[in-house]
């Protein structure tokens, strides 16, 4: 058995820390129920109390059915952008990245496009799972909605906290999820496979 990591193409998610902007970044296909529990969730329960105090903004970046679009710019600062050509160009003013995910396994390829692009995630703890990453350290990781507020409303008045997650991040997108690298693990192990059976083919 061989593992092979989820991967990220760098070409497509540059590195562009950015040291201004009020907007709360969320990646993710809207027809996913998973991404439209967490959506809902964050816009309900979390958000409010930073749209209130700092005026943020929320954009949602993706793939979006016309009636879920409808929804959430029924609220007040939620952005919506739909199909985008490439994610890159959707992120401009984004301060952090948010992943509240309340359900699911497994890495969540949202935190890795954030890592790629330099931008501070914030996210909770079932999001954050699946990642070999230090909390605090790596990313911002909340056990409940009063304090996903504190940390995003930390982070948002912390530039040097910023600029920290995102450096952490990117070091750990170019380490191991470089998809570059993970190809050319691919065809290593490959070739080790075929070696290895013909090897034993040789030996009957």
């Amino acid at each position: 058995m061989r593992i092979i990591p989820v991967g990220v193409h760098l070409d497509e998610f540059p590195y562009s820390p950015t040291s201004f902007g009020n907007v709360i970044g969320f990646i993710g296909n809207m027809s996913f129920s998973l991404n439209l529990d967490a959506v809902r969730h964050f816009v309900r329960e979390i958000f409010p109390s930073l749209r209130d105090r700092f005026g943020m903004i929320f954009r949602i970046i993706g793939a979006c059915p016309i009636s879920i679009q409808r929804e959430f710019l029924g609220h007040r600062n939620v952005e919506v952008t739909g199909t985008v050509a490439r994610i890159a160009d959707a992120v401009t003013g984004v301060f952090c990245g948010v992943c509240p995910i309340r359900g699911g396994a497994g890495i969540q390829n949202k935190i890795l496009n954030y890592f790629a692009l330099g931008i501070p995630c914030v996210s909770s703890e079932i999001g954050a799972a699946g990642l070999e990453v230090c909390a605090g350290e790596d990313l911002l990781v909340y056990r409940n909605a009063s304090e996903a507020v504190e940390l995003i409303g930390q982070l948002y008045q912390d530039e040097t906290k910023r600029r920290e997650l995102a450096e952490s991040g990117r070091r750990i997108l170019e380490e191991k999820h470089d998809w570059r690298r993970i190809q050319e693990s691919v065809f290593a192990e490959v070739e080790c496979l075929l070696t290895e059976r013909a090897a034993l083919a040789s030996r009957r």
